[in-house]
């Protein structure tokens, strides 16, 4: 398989492979791919585990219902939550 990358990308790759970080170009990437398939299943397990833990909450009957007019309070709540975690990035570089 023959796989054409940008110019900064390729750059990258020759400077860590120069340094010494990985014995070869075919080595980077495949360890890049290996982590990135890797992440994607993490995700994807934390996903399914949301969804679990939000069908036991259903079936507990711990959730809440919204209609038209309650909807917007959940919207408004969410924004002003947003916003806090925006504010609070900005002062503490994190999440």
């Amino acid at each position: 398989m023959t796989i054409e990358l940008p110019q900064e990308i390729e750059e990258l790759v020759r400077s860590r492979v120069a340094r010494g970080d990985y014995a070869s170009p075919e080595r980077l990437v495949r360890e890049a791919v290996e982590r990135l398939l890797d992440l994607d299943e993490d995700e994807r397990q934390e996903l399914r585990q949301a969804v679990e833990e939000g069908l036991r909450d259903i079936e507990r009957g711990d959730y809440s219902e919204y209609d038209e007019h309650t909807i917007k309070d959940l919207a408004e709540d969410v924004h002003q939550r947003g916003l806090e975690r925006i504010a609070d990035f900005g002062k503490n570089g994190r999440r």
